[in-house]
């Protein structure tokens, strides 16, 4: 479910937010913008990031993500629950943890999560490995991407 963590909710799993938020407004216009090259533009600014995107046509789509609590916009906090995975279930992507998608990899990090939880999961359903077992070890690996990601980034802002 994404973004949304609509299992989560129902489940009322705790989420961790990280002190930083962020909010996310995009858009389209058709303002021709020739310098681009008919190519998506990327730049990080001080509070954030902006890209943007040719559609053709002379229509380009926008997104900028400013560190901003509250205001106008999606949140785009990031944000973690660390129980991601317990008796017949497992969060995959953005529903166990969500971050900046301009440096978290998220198509790549939503696929490599269902990949190792499906492994977890055949290895539990052959007997391999217990039902908890499998899921305690999705949610460490899962926090592990997270919490990694977040110092990492922390060691090169500035």
């Amino acid at each position: 479910t994404g973004r949304r963590a609509w299992l989560a909710k129902q489940m009322c799993l705790p989420v961790e937010r990280s002190p930083e938020g962020r909010r996310l407004h995009f858009g389209w216009h058709s303002d021709p913008q020739p310098s681009l090259d008919e190519q998506p533009l990327f730049l990080q600014q001080p509070n954030g990031w902006d890209w943007v995107a040719p559609l053709g046509d002379g229509r380009c789509a926008w997104v900028k993500l400013r560190e901003a609590s509250t205001g106008a916009g999606m949140d785009y906090t990031w944000r973690i629950r660390r129980d991601c995975a317990g008796p017949g279930y497992f969060l995959l992507g953005d529903a166990a943890c969500l971050m900046d998608p301009s440096s978290a990899n998220g198509v790549l990090r939503a696929i490599m999560s269902g990949m190792y939880a499906a492994h977890l999961i055949h290895a539990s359903a052959s007997g391999r490995l217990p039902d908890l077992a499998a899921a305690t070890e999705f949610c460490r690996w899962t926090s592990e991407l997270y919490d990694r990601t977040r110092a990492h980034l922390s060691q090169n802002a500035g």
